[in-house]
C-alpha cells in the first residue's frame, strides 16, 4: 500500500503537469491562430483614431477669439487677456463693476466670459464633441451636458436601461451613452458603424438633483485616455506571443506526448492489491458460510447474517445483539461505499468498512444507546485498539452513519458524555448487563487494564502466519522472505 500511495502521488503530479502543458499549448495555439488578424485590425483602428485626433487638433488650431478688439488663437492667451482687462477696470477696487468686449459681446462677469471662450476656442488641450446638436469644446461643458443627459435617461422608466443611447458624435465617430442602474455603472462608446472603436465603463455617483458632473467628467477623461491608448497600438505584445508560440510549441507538444514514467509499476502494484482483496473477500465469504477456525469462532459472540452483498446499501441481521440490548429487532443498514469515502483516513475500500462493521456487530464490548435514537457500538479489536460505529433508527432499520477507530481515552469520554446526557452504558462482554462496580470492573477488562494479550493456540498462529505470508508476497513479490517474531 505504501508503494501504491507513493506512485499515485507521482501520478497525480504528472497529471497536474500535463494539465499545465495543455493550458500553455491552448494559449499559444490560440495566439498563433488569431493574433495576426487581431494585430492587423488593431493597427488599422489605431491609424483611424490617430487621424481623427490629428484632424480635430488641426481644426482647433484655426480657432480664435477677440478680447477688447485683440485676437487670440489659444486659450491661455485669451484667459490672461480677460483677467488683465478685469484687473485694469477694477483698479484695485474688488467691488467695482466692469464690462468687457469678447467676440463682440458685452460681458460683465467671469462665468459668461468663460462660457464664450469655451464656445469660441475651447480648452488649451483641444477637445470637441457634439451632443444634442450642440458643439462643445470644453471638458467641463461636456461633463455638465452628460450629467444632465444621464439624469434625464434615468427618469425614463419605460426605456430599456441596458441599451446604450446615441447622444452625438466625437472624433467623427458615433458617441453612445449607456446607463446600468442595477450595476450602478455608466458607459461611453465611440463606434464606426458596427465596429466599436473605444468602449469604457465606470461606477457612477449622484445626488438628489441627479448625476454629479464630477462622475461624468471622470468618465469622459477615461474615454479620451482610452482613445489615445488605442491610437498608440503597435501589436508588440501580440507579436511577442506569436514568437513565443513558434519557439515553445514543438517542445511542449513533445513533452505532452510522454506518458507517466512509472505507469507500468503502478499498474502492477494495483493488480497485486486487487488479487489480495479478492483473496480476503473469499475468506470473508467462507467465514460467513460457517467455515470458521476455532480461534475465530471463540471471538464471534453474536451471530450475524448478511442480507446483501451490495456495497452501496446492505442489510445485516443481528438479532442476538439487539435482544441483549433490549432494542427493537430491526436490521442494520449501511452504504459501505459512502462510509469509505467519508473516512479515507481509516478505510481504503468499501470492503474494509464492511469487515469493520460486521466485526463490531459479531463481538461488541460496549454499547451506548442514546435518547435521540443513536447508538454507538464499540469492540476491542486489539490490546490497545478499539473500533466502533454509530447508527440511528430510521425508517424501521438502524442506519450506520459513521464508522471509526477510537483514539486513546475516547471511549471513556463517550461514556462520560452519555452518562451526563442520561444514557445507559451497556457492557456486552458477558451475557448479563452489569451495573455499579461490576460494570466498572468489566470496562477495565474490556480496556485491557492490567492484562496481557490472550495467547493464540499453535494451530491458530500457524494459520495466521501462513495467511499473512501469502498477503505480503502478493503485494511485494515471491522473492521476499517473511519472518515472524514475538515482541
Amino acid at each position: 500500500m505504501a508503494e501504491i500511495d507513493k506512485l499515485e502521488i507521482l501520478e497525480r503530479a504528472h497529471r497536474r503537469k500535463m494539465f499545465g502543458i495543455d493550458d500553455s499549448i491552448f494559449e499559444l495555439e490560440n495566439a498563433e491562430k488569431h493574433y495576426p488578424a487581431r494585430i492587423e485590425a488593431g493597427l488599422a483602428k489605431a491609424a483611424q483614431i490617430r487621424d481623427a485626433i490629428a484632424t480635430m487638433r488641426r481644426d482647433a488650431g484655426g480657432r480664435a477669439v477677440s478680447v477688447e478688439g485683440k485676437t487670440y488663437n489659444n486659450r491661455l492667451g485669451a484667459n490672461n487677456a480677460v483677467e488683465a482687462e478685469i484687473e485694469r477696470q477694477k483698479a484695485g477696487d474688488e467691488n467695482a463693476k466692469y464690462a468687457l468686449n469678447i467676440n463682440g459681446q458685452r460681458v460683465t462677469n467671469k462665468e459668461m466670459a468663460q462660457a464664450i471662450l469655451n464656445e469660441a476656442i475651447g480648452d488649451s488641450l483641444p477637445v470637441e464633441a457634439t451632443i444634442g446638436g450642440e458643439v462643445l469644446r470644453s471638458r467641463s461643458a461636456i461633463a455638465k451636458t452628460l450629467a444632465a443627459r444621464a439624469t434625464e435617461l434615468l427618469q425614463q422608466t419605460s426605456r430599456d436601461s441596458n441599451k446604450p443611447v446615441n447622444i452625438g458624435t466625437m472624433l467623427g465617430y458615433r458617441l453612445s451613452f449607456g446607463e446600468f442602474p442595477e450595476q450602478q455603472a455608466i458607459s461611453l462608446t465611440l463606434s464606426d458603424g458596427d465596429v466599436t472603436m473605444v468602449d469604457i465603463e465606470q461606477r457612477f455617483g449622484r445626488d438628489t438633483k441627479g448625476f454629479v458632473p464630477q462622475t461624468t467628467r471622470a468618465l469622459f477623461d477615461k474615454l479620451e485616455t482610452e482613445a489615445e491608448n488605442e491610437s498608440e497600438f503597435t501589436g508588440r505584445c501580440m507579436r511577442s506571443k506569436i514568437e513565443e508560440a513558434e519557439r515553445r510549441l514543438p517542445s511542449l507538444r513533445e513533452e505532452r506526448s510522454k506518458p507517466f514514467a512509472k505507469a507500468d509499476d503502478l499498474k502492477s502494484f494495483r493488480d497485486r492489491l486487487e488479487e489480495v482483496i479478492k483473496i480476503l473477500d473469499q475468506r470473508t465469504k467462507e467465514a460467513e458460510s460457517g467455515r470458521l477456525t476455532g480461534e475465530q469462532a471463540s471471538i464471534a459472540r453474536f451471530s450475524i447474517v448478511r442480507r446483501s452483498s451490495s456495497l452501496t446499501g446492505a442489510e445485516v441481521d443481528a438479532p442476538e445483539l439487539l435482544q441483549q440490548l433490549q432494542l427493537p429487532h430491526n436490521r442494520f443498514w449501511a452504504n459501505y461505499t459512502v462510509l469509505s469515502k467519508k473516512h479515507p483516513e481509516a478505510f481504503s475500500s468499501p470492503e474494509q468498512v464492511r469487515d469493520h462493521v460486521e466485526s463490531v456487530l459479531s463481538a461488541p464490548d460496549v454499547a451506548i444507546p442514546q435518547r435521540s435514537g443513536n447508538i454507538d457500538i464499540v469492540k476491542r479489536a486489539d490490546v490497545d485498539r478499539m473500533i466502533g460505529f454509530r447508527a440511528h433508527l430510521k425508517n424501521g432499520r438502524y442506519q450506520i452513519s459513521t464508522a471509526y477507530v477510537l483514539e486513546p481515552g475516547q471511549l471513556e469520554r463517550m461514556k462520560s458524555g452519555a452518562a451526563h446526557a442520561g444514557a445507559t452504558v451497556l457492557e456486552l462482554t458477558s451475557k448479563d448487563h452489569l451495573s455499579g462496580q461490576g460494570r466498572i470492573d468489566e470496562y477495565n477488562r474490556v480496556a485491557g487494564a492490567g492484562q496481557a494479550p490472550r495467547r493464540m493456540t499453535p494451530e491458530a498462529r500457524a494459520n495466521l502466519e501462513l495467511a499473512l505470508t501469502d498477503v505480503v508476497r502478493k503485494i511485494t513479490g515471491l522473492g521476499i522472505n517473511v519472518r515472524f517474531v514475538d515482541i
